[in-house]
């Protein structure tokens, strides 16, 4: 379990508040539904491989939502208690600092981005693998979280993560760099994807997530100010 990291949080981070307040409103709603309606509630807003393949190719889908809306609604799905606390503990230890360092506006975007390309990645890819089953489909923030901590490694590699790990009936409280621990967490979710892991975790939209949310932040802060600084460059000389 993650606790905080090293940064002083001078803003009030609107937007990571409110996707944890959102997600986790949705998911006590979800717990009041019987089975059935579960079932027709994940078949309504979570993203399914097949069914977006259809609509591309002009089917039909009964759903309430448009289907490319699911590449979004799916993002605030999730399948039991610790798949929302630990995606929770993370958007709140990451997400607060990304906000900062780029604005809430754009931290909204580009959160939302992370959520839609890591689905159109594991939709993209997953299809490929022997064992894959047309009843494929994502839920859950893993995504876009996963795309916060690709920032977070670009952006914020030295700074330290206070976290606790159980050993036994104790808790014990260490710091970590970021990089000894995200480099770690995508290096066993790229494993898990090469390896074609197949145990109902989305593996592939972890890690299409992770490396959205790394190249739109490379993009943004290493390339575009190059660019512009060279063709400021120009412009004068």
């Amino acid at each position: 379990m993650l606790l905080k990291d090293n940064h002083s949080i001078k803003i009030i981070p609107y937007v990571t508040y409110s996707l944890i307040i959102v997600n986790i409103a949705i998911f006590l709603y979800q717990v009041t539904l019987s089975s059935q309606e579960y079932k027709t509630f994940l078949e309504n807003y979570a993203f399914f491989d097949k069914q977006f393949t259809e609509s591309l190719q002009g089917d039909v889908t009964y759903q309430s939502v448009i289907e490319w809306l699911t590449l979004i609604t799916s993002a605030f799905l999730h399948s039991d208690i610790f798949h929302i606390f630990f995606n929770m503990n993370f958007l709140y230890v990451f997400g607060r600092t990304v906000e900062q360092k780029i604005g809430s506006f754009q931290y909204l975007l580009f959160y939302l981005l992370c959520g839609i390309f890591s689905d159109l990645i594991s939709w993209r890819f997953d299809s490929t693998f022997p064992n894959f089953s047309e009843n494929a489909h994502s839920l859950g923030a893993s995504g876009a979280i996963y795309g916060v901590m690709g920032a977070y490694l670009l952006w914020f590699t030295k700074s330290k993560i206070k976290l606790i790990i159980p050993l036994t009936v104790f808790l014990i409280p260490i710091r970590i760099t970021s990089y000894f621990l995200l480099l770690p967490v995508f290096a066993y979710e790229t494993l898990l994807v090469i390896a074609n892991i197949k145990d109902g975790i989305g593996h592939l939209a972890h890690f299409g997530g992770f490396v959205s949310g790394f190249t739109i932040a490379f993009v943004f802060t290493k390339i575009i100010p190059t660019i512009k600084r060279r063709i400021n460059n120009f412009i004068r000389n």
